[in-house]
């Protein structure tokens, strides 16, 4: 009996030391690998990362791989330069061996050709650059060709008027074939903003002015300023406000053909101006002008290219750098200061030299090839312009039929602008 409790008490201990075993303590992670697909590729293509642990286990997530020290974003990167790259990863506080890339550019293959200007006038110049096919500018190391035969530099500057075809050589590379038009004459673009040192909404359209003349000079502004407090207010404003039915400041007009939209600063808004210098010149102005003991002579020569029936010319004078304290709404513009103090104000209309709608131009002298040509005098010691050295003359033509302009320019006292 006795043997029989001793055997039956070893088959307990023994089943319990066989079922009561301590499970595997679980394997952690102490160290991180990173591989990349390729040690060396060309310039546009793309390194796949591969990212694991010491315990053989593919990490897809809480992993952060660096590119030269800056985090990138998933497994994959496509460098946007040549040369080398130190790549590295990191995870749940593991950093990972760091791996050293290269990236090869391997020769263009094909070249492109641009051109600063589609459309220019005589005396005016157009400029080229070429980039090959990763964006690099190689216009240095590259020929220019303007109809079949090269010139020198990356510079053009026509000397007679038509179409030409322009081309880039960079190597044995040939960029697409590019057309430029030369006119005779310069299209500018008149801009009439109506105006008032009182109005806290105007200083959008000067900014507007400004971004537009960041773009290009063939731009002329004249700010008719209306306003019993406004200094600058412009007496013969009435005419101008009836006929275009001003009801709101400000309200600037393109030619006399279109309003500018709002909000003028914007791209758009600098666009709809600058799309107006696409219009090829059908006339040209030619200024000239002295200024002798007060007294102000000018010369307006204009050229017509083809033939108008009822054309008219209007003459301003505008004065620049009057100061005077403008009303601000605008915190982004300016300073965002409520009142501008002493500020600048350019481009205003002191006086008009013709009927503020146009003086008819005889039909016998606006033909095609035929010159106009009309003198003013003007005493700017007897008027209320401040300061006579700082007067422009602006000069434009514009048909009567439709009220729009055709053409515009300005120039400087005792200065010459030609067509």
């Amino acid at each position: 009996m006795k043997s029989r409790i001793l055997s039956l008490t070893s088959f307990v201990l023994l089943f319990s030391m066989f079922s009561c075993s301590d499970k595997p303590a679980e394997q952690i992670a102490t160290s991180i690998t990173i591989s990349a697909s390729e040690s060396q590729i060309n310039l546009g293509g793309t390194f796949v990362f591969t990212v694991k642990d010491n315990l053989g286990k593919t990490l897809q997530s809480s992993v952060i791989i660096y590119v030269n020290n800056v985090a990138i974003s998933g497994f994959t990167f496509q460098p946007a330069t040549e040369g080398g790259f130190s790549v590295n990863a990191k995870s749940n506080g593991l950093t990972s061996n760091t791996l050293t890339l290269g990236v090869a550019k391997l020769p263009p293959t094909a070249v492109s050709l641009t051109l600063s200007k589609k459309t220019l006038s005589l005396g005016q110049s157009v400029s080229f650059t070429v980039n090959d096919n990763y964006g690099a500018d190689v216009t240095s190391q590259s020929e220019i060709y303007i109809n079949d035969s090269k010139i020198t530099g990356d510079h053009y500057t026509p000397t007679q008027m038509g179409a030409f075809e322009a081309y880039a050589m960079f190597g044995q590379l040939e960029s697409d074939k590019m057309t430029f038009t030369v006119h005779r004459f310069v299209q500018k673009v008149l801009i009439e903003d109506y105006t008032g040192t009182w109005c806290g909404y105007c200083p959008r359209v000067l900014n507007a002015l400004e971004m537009v003349h960041a773009e290009t000079d063939d731009v002329i502004p004249v700010a008719i300023h209306s306003g019993t407090t406004d200094p600058f207010d412009f007496s013969g404003k009435d005419i101008l406000l009836n006929t275009f039915n001003i009801t709101g400041y400000p309200t600037s007009f393109i030619n006399r053909a279109e309003t500018w939209g709002f909000p003028e600063n914007s791209p758009p808004g600098v666009n709809q101006v600058l799309t107006k210098l696409n219009t090829v010149a059908t006339i040209g102005l030619r200024i000239t002008s002295n200024s002798n003991n007060g007294i102000l002579n000018i010369g307006i020569d204009i050229e017509f290219g083809i033939d108008y029936s009822n054309a008219k010319l209007v003459v301003y004078l505008l004065e620049d750098k009057l100061n005077a304290t403008q009303a601000n709404y605008y915190e982004e513009l300016y300073g965002g200061y409520s009142s501008l103090v002493n500020f600048e104000h350019n481009h205003v209309l002191r006086h008009c030299l013709t009927n503020l709608l146009g003086d008819d131009i005889p039909s016998s002298e606006s033909k095609e090839n035929g010159i106009y040509q009309k003198s003013f005098t003007f005493t700017t010691a007897d008027s209320d312009i401040s300061n006579s050295a700082n007067v422009r003359i602006v000069a434009f033509v514009v048909d009567g039929d439709s009220g729009n302009v055709i053409n515009v320019n300005e120039t400087a006292v005792n200065s010459i602008v030609m067509f």
